[in-house]
């Protein structure tokens, strides 16, 4: 896809206010580990602080956070690269999300899904035997998942090992973060 015509391209300054990176382009993000996600002419790549940047001309989008993994977009399907856009997965996910942690979650389809880690391995639910609904590592490695129980969509825990901590008889699972805690949700009450 082109970059929007009006949109003012951007710099990077350093915390005194200096230009460490000119003005050359339209897309970036934050910086990640001393890299910052960029387009440049309508290509996917990447910046260092330095200024020294690497663009995927292989690729339709790029995206790196924390670490050396990246998510990828090739033929309309997502797939993990490393940093000098070597393959570590097959491009099959309609998306990738990161999962925390150096993890990802690759979505095959609405109830399909794996948990990676960043050298593109499937280390959860390589037999697509749990749809996950954690959006990322739960509090012990812990995932919330989903299974159809009498035609009604219930939610339990299972750990990243596979074994199952609690069997599906929630509405919902609820995790609190800043109290590292799970709320059930069945029969329209809490606990």
């Amino acid at each position: 896809n082109p970059q929007p015509k009006i949109q003012a391209k951007i710099r990077f300054l350093d915390t005194k206010g200096k230009i460490k990176i000119n003005a050359i382009y339209k897309i970036k993000s934050d910086f990640y580990d001393g890299y910052a996600n960029i387009i440049k002419d309508s290509i996917y790549g990447y910046v260092d602080t330095k200024g020294k940047e690497i663009l995927f001309k292989q690729f339709e989008e790029t995206y790196f956070y924390y670490g050396k993994t990246g998510i990828a977009k090739k033929n309309g399907k997502y797939g993990l690269i490393d940093r000098y856009g070597n393959e570590l997965t097959d491009f099959k996910y309609i998306m990738i999300l990161s999962f925390g942690f150096n993890h990802f979650k690759g979505i095959l389809s609405k109830d399909n899904n794996h948990i990676l880690d960043n050298n593109g391995k499937i280390i959860f639910n390589a037999r697509n035997e749990f749809n996950i609904k954690s959006d990322y590592f739960e509090k012990d490695s812990l995932l919330i998942y989903e299974k159809n129980v009498d035609n009604k969509k219930l939610q339990g825990l299972v750990g990243i090992d596979g074994k199952i901590i609690t069997e599906p008889i929630y509405e919902n699972i609820y995790f609190i973060k800043d109290i590292e805690f799970f709320v059930f949700k069945k029969h329209n009450k809490y606990g």
